[in-house]
C-alpha cells in the first residue's frame, strides 16, 4: 500500500541563557514504494548506466570477453549464485515484480536552527532592542531503508485524460531529491 499506516511531525525547541535551538522533523511509516527507477537501471539496456549493485546479480558462470588490444580472454564477471539479485534476464527486470517494492518508511530532519542574541547590556547602548545571530539547515538527514533518491513520493503529475492520478501514488519514476540548504541569518530590532 502507498499509503502510510502513519504520518507523523515533531519539534523541538529549547532556549538557555541566550542560546536557541529549534528542529522539525517529519516522516511516514508502514507504506510501500515501487521504486520505478531500479526497475529502469536493472533493465538490460545495450548503452545505459546500472546501479552499482547490479554487478552483484546472480551470474551462472564466469563471464568472458576478448581483450581487444591483446586478444586474450579476460573474465570480466565471476560467477556469482549466492545473492538475492536476480540473474540478467530481461524478463527479471521489465515486468513488476516484489524486487522493485521498497519499505517508504522514513524520517527526515526538516529544519534545525541554532541562535544567539546577544545579552540586553551590549546592544542597549547601540539603541538596539534585540540582535540574534543565527545558523541552519533544511532538509540535512533522511533515515529510510528506501534505496531510491527520494522516500517522499506521491502523484507528481498533474492528472489528464490518459493519467491516472491517483493510482500513481507510491510509484518513484525519478522524482527530484530534496534539496539540502544552509543558511546564516541575523534579526536585528530596534
Amino acid at each position: 500500500s502507498p499509503l502510510p499506516k502513519l504520518v507523523f511531525g515533531f519539534s523541538i525547541n529549547l532556549e538557555y541563557k541566550g542560546i536557541d535551538l529549534t528542529a522539525q522533523f517529519n516522516g511516514t511509516w508502514g507504506n510501500k514504494i515501487f521504486n520505478g527507477t531500479k526497475q529502469y537501471f536493472y533493465y538490460y539496456h545495450e548503452l545505459t548506466n546500472r546501479y552499482t549493485d547490479y554487478v552483484n546479480r546472480y551470474v551462472d558462470e564466469d563471464m568472458v570477453k576478448q581483450d581487444p588490444v591483446t586478444g586474450e580472454d579476460v573474465v570480466v564477471l565471476k560467477a556469482n549464485r549466492d545473492t538475492d539479485m536476480p540473474r540478467h534476464f530481461a524478463d527479471n527486470y521489465i515486468y513488476v515484480r516484489e524486487f522493485f517494492v521498497e519499505d517508504g518508511s522514513y524520517l527526515r530532519l526538516k529544519n534545525l536552527t541554532l541562535g544567539y542574541t546577544l545579552p540586553q547590556k551590549l546592544t542597549q547602548p547601540l539603541n538596539i532592542e534585540k540582535f540574534r545571530i543565527y545558523v541552519g539547515g533544511r532538509n540535512l538527514l533522511t533515515f529510510t531503508k528506501y534505496t531510491g533518491i527520494n522516500p517522499e513520493v506521491g502523484d507528481t503529475d498533474i492528472p489528464d485524460n490518459n493519467d491516472p492520478g491517483i493510482l500513481n501514488m507510491g510509484i518513484d519514476d525519478g522524482i527530484y531529491p530534496v534539496t539540502k540548504m544552509i543558511f546564516l541569518g541575523a534579526n536585528l530590532t530596534f
